[in-house]
C-alpha cells in the first residue's frame, strides 16, 4: 500500500504538471516527498513552491544551490537556477548557466526540457509580462528539440517584446545571435 500511495502521488503530481496546474502538483509532489526522501528533488520541488507560491526567487535560488550539491550528474537544477536568475535580473550570470546547460546533456534531459518549456508556455498565458518565457521557450525549442521555425517565432517575439529595454539588451544579442543561426 505504501508503495502504491508514494507512486500515485508522483504520478499524479506529474500529470497535473503536464496539465498545468503547478499548484496541485507541487501539492503532491510535497506529499510524496514526506514519504520519499530525496533531497534533490525535494529541493527543486521547493524551489518551484517558492517562487509560485511566495514569490520569492531569492529563496528558490537557495534551494536550487542545496539540490546542485546533491545533484548527482542530473541537471535539472540547471534550468530552474537559469529561470531564476533571468527572473532577479542577473543575466550575465544566467547566460553562463544558458552555455552550460546548452554544452551539456544527461540522463532523461529530454524530459526536463519539455517540462520547463510546458512551465513556461503556462507562466506566459498567466501572464504576458512574463516575457523571459518566451526566450527561454525559444531557446530550448531551438538548441534542444531542434525546431528551428516554432523557435525562431518565439525569439523574434522576446525580441519586438523588449528590444527597446536596456535591462534586456544581453538577453536581446544571444536571441539575434541565435535568430541569425536559424
Amino acid at each position: 500500500v505504501f508503495k502504491l500511495l508514494t507512486i500515485s502521488y508522483f504520478l499524479f503530481s506529474r500529470v497535473l504538471y503536464y496539465l498545468g496546474d503547478f499548484e496541485q502538483s507541487t501539492f503532491y509532489r510535497r506529499k510524496y516527498h514526506e514519504l520519499v526522501k530525496d533531497d534533490y528533488d525535494s529541493y527543486l520541488s521547493e524551489a518551484i513552491f517558492q517562487v509560485n507560491k511566495r514569490n520569492d526567487p531569492e529563496a528558490a535560488l537557495e534551494l536550487v544551490e542545496k539540490a546542485r550539491k546533491v545533484s548527482k550528474g542530473n541537471g535539472t537544477w540547471k534550468y530552474s537556477k537559469l529561470y531564476l536568475l533571468i527572473s532577479l535580473n542577473r543575466h550575465t550570470e544566467a547566460l553562463k548557466i544558458l552555455d552550460n546547460i546548452l554544452s551539456t546533456s544527461y540522463k532523461d534531459e529530454f524530459d526536463t526540457v519539455n517540462q520547463v518549456i510546458n512551465y513556461n508556455i503556462h507562466c506566459f498565458k498567466q501572464d504576458p509580462c512574463h516575457i523571459q518565457s518566451l526566450f527561454i521557450i525559444g531557446v530550448f525549442i531551438y538548441k534542444k528539440i531542434n525546431n528551428a521555425p516554432v523557435a525562431y517565432d518565439k525569439l523574434e517575439e522576446f525580441l519586438g517584446k523588449t528590444d527597446s529595454v536596456d535591462s534586456w539588451q544581453l538577453l536581446n544579442e544571444r536571441a539575434r545571435t541565435y535568430l541569425n543561426e536559424i
